[in-house]
């Protein structure tokens, strides 16, 4: 219910964005310059698209099969697993963010012809999702009985959270730093890679 409500306010805002005057993509600039769809840049998003599109399919392909896997080892495995990807889940919405950031902000950085400021915010997003990474890995490991312990109250079930609770601790750091790159990449351009 909640991700339910929090997407529609964030569609509602993306309405609104699109009548203010201020905004970058404004619907009275469109009408002004008559700007339609053309040819040429449904090419260039059917490229990037594509790729994209594989990515993410193949993403949650491997969702898929790992939960399909999890269910089948029991209840109680399943059960630890899923809160554990719940944690897990607060990098990738970092990462995520980190790499809508990324795209946006190396995107402009190139299209003014900066390299070199591309390659700081390059740098600075990676530094910036390592360090978010860390912190969170160090808050897991510190406070994961005490965070696992929200969820269950049997021992064999937060042993269960700590074996996986290990495996976030690796894990994170390096998807944090994958799903920032991968930012990097589309906002060079360089979808394919």
């Amino acid at each position: 219910i909640a991700t339910v409500i929090g997407q529609g306010f964030a569609c509602i805002m993306c309405v609104i964005a699109l009548f203010r005057e201020e905004s970058y993509i404004r619907v009275s600039f469109i009408k002004e310059h008559r700007i339609g769809p053309t040819k040429e840049a449904f090419m260039q998003l059917n490229q990037m698209g594509r790729n994209i599109t594989c990515e993410m399919l193949l993403t949650r392909i491997g969702f898929a099969i790992t939960a399909m896997i999890t269910a089948r080892i029991g209840t109680d495995p399943y059960a630890a697993h899923a809160v554990g990807m719940h944690f897990m889940n607060l990098g990738f919405a970092f990462g995520d963010g980190m790499q809508m950031a990324a795209v946006s902000l190396i995107g402009m950085s190139l299209g003014a012809k900066d390299k070199e400021k591309a390659k700081k915010i390059s740098l600075l997003a990676q530094k910036m999702g390592l360090c978010m990474s860390v912190t969170m890995v160090v808050i897991l490991l510190l406070f994961a009985r005490s965070l696992y312990g929200f969820y269950f109250k049997e021992s064999y079930m937060l042993d269960m959270c700590m074996l996986i609770n290990g495996f976030i601790a690796v894990i994170m750091p390096i998807q944090v730093s994958k799903i920032i790159f991968n930012g990097i990449l589309r906002g060079a351009g360089d979808v394919r890679y």
